[in-house]
């Protein structure tokens, strides 16, 4: 187990997330966020805590950088993209929370 190592591909995939805009398709991007939560996994030793946190990550991600799932999110007063924006980054800082407790 490698609790730094979670903890820094979760502060790369909110990076990731806070910089680039959603709402469409970017399968590269997508690639690179999968490629940390496999990190994530495997540094974790599939730690259940975080292997929840990255399977939110990996499907609001998805809806993320997706021309059109977003769209279903929308409600009065905020946007469907920025809501799945706002859960995907959630569930990436709260699995560095976790590598933090870990150490």
């Amino acid at each position: 187990m490698n609790p730094a190592k979670v903890k820094a591909a979760a502060e790369e995939a909110m990076r990731l997330l806070t910089e680039e805009g959603g709402g469409r398709a970017n399968p590269a991007l997508l690639r690179k966020i999968e490629g940390l939560i496999s990190e994530m996994l495997h540094h974790s030793n599939h730690d259940l805590r975080i292997s929840e946190k990255t399977t939110q990550l990996r499907t609001y991600s998805e809806i993320y950088f997706s021309p059109r799932k977003h769209l279903k999110y929308d409600s009065p007063g905020q946007s469907g993209l920025s809501k799945v924006k706002s859960i995907a980054y959630q569930a990436a800082y709260l699995i560095a929370d976790i590598a933090d407790s870990l150490k």
